[in-house]
């Protein structure tokens, strides 16, 4: 059983929720978030706004946030990270050392981030998804394009409607069957 932290570094794109959490268990929280809006600073000791373009595009927080939130200068012996470091396993490691890590381990983000381990362990365990393959097919129709390690929606597009030249088909990207119903987002915290 994990011990209950002093105080929660919390990094994600929108946080605010997370932070509402943390404050109805009465731990303090510093937040990193992509917005670091009114709502989220009411939750929390401490929050600075991160570019996450800039994040996902260098693989590490800049130095002068580094050295805020180190655990030598920071109370934060607790690491919650939510939505937007899915695809950034290096990022993790880097900000958990010296935390507890609530959430995947880099390692195991490491591994889900390849579509091509994931869709397999979803096969293996019987688990239910829709077609995936990693060359484009022929027929463009009813396809989606979706990046690997991606989050959220932003990076997934009716195939169909992509011309070749907005994106690089090799390699980062994979395709999957549309399936029609109500499109929803799941978040466990425990």
């Amino acid at each position: 059983m994990r011990r209950r932290p002093n105080e929660l570094l919390i990094i994600a794109h929108s946080a605010r929720f997370l932070a509402q959490s943390a404050e109805r268990c009465r731990i303090p929280v510093t937040v990193l978030d992509g917005f670091a809006d009114d709502d989220t600073r009411a939750y929390a000791e401490n929050c600075q706004r991160i570019d996450f373009e800039n994040l996902k595009n260098t693989g590490h927080l800049p130095s002068n946030i580094l050295s805020r939130i180190s655990a030598r200068n920071s109370h934060a012996d607790g690491l919650v990270y939510g939505a937007g470091l899915e695809a950034m396993p290096e990022v993790i490691a880097s900000i958990s050392k010296g935390r507890i890590l609530f959430g995947n381990t880099p390692d195991a983000l490491r591994q889900i981030c390849q579509p091509q381990r994931f869709f397999v362990l979803l096969d293996t365990l019987e688990i239910a998804h829709p077609v995936t393959q990693f060359d484009k097919p022929h027929d463009t129709s009813g396809w989606l394009i979706k990046q690997s390690g991606g989050s959220g929606g932003a990076h997934v597009a009716r195939l169909d409607k992509v011309s070749s030249t907005d994106h690089t088909p090799a390699g980062d990207y994979y395709y999957q069957r549309f399936v029609p119903g109500t499109v929803f987002s799941c978040v466990f915290l425990a």
